[in-house]
């Protein structure tokens, strides 16, 4: 009799999900997100996340996931009417943050928009996705003590430290 072998012979599925386990953990999990910065008057519009979402309950700018073949100016639009009706107009790339969560990269891509009526009044706002439940006006006062998610620390630092003249408003 022949000694057997003691090595462990793998089956074609464990050589299978091995090979799977292997791509996954070289796959970049990265996600975009567009974000609109909206100014008018001095004010920044802000909605409230849902319950049952990541980071619900928290204060953020509008904004999702930038879709295949969209730009981020296009997402910051596309988010801001989905989730307020209002109509706005990219006018900056402000630049993009990269934060982690939830073991993936998120670049936040910051848009700059304004709303093109001419009109001074601030334009009434009411949610209109399931994700968000509140939209606010905010001032920079207000807007230093709504809490927010970790990564809109930098971007609130950004917006803040520029004066009237330097950002942009509709």
């Amino acid at each position: 009799m022949k000694p057997r072998c003691r090595a462990a012979v793998l089956s074609r599925e464990q050589v299978r999900r091995k090979a799977l386990e292997s791509e996954f953990k070289q796959v970049d999990v990265r996600v975009s997100v567009a974000l609109a910065l909206v100014r008018k008057n001095g004010f920044w519009l802000v909605g409230r996340r849902a319950a049952g979402r990541v980071f619900a309950g928290l204060w953020e700018f509008p904004g999702g996931k930038i879709q295949p073949g969209e730009t981020a100016r296009q997402a910051a639009v596309r988010e801001v009417l989905e989730e307020t009706g209002l109509v706005v107009e990219p006018v900056a790339d402000l630049g993009t943050i990269e934060t982690e969560h939830s073991g993936r990269t998120v670049a936040l891509h910051l848009v700059s928009c304004r709303i093109p009526d001419a009109r001074d009044e601030l334009p009434p706002i009411q949610p209109r996705d399931p994700a968000v439940t509140e939209l606010r006006w905010a001032d920079p006062n207000e807007l230093r003590t709504l809490p927010m998610p970790p990564a809109n620390a930098e971007i609130l630092r950004m917006l803040l430290r520029a004066g009237p003249d330097e950002a942009e408003e509709g």
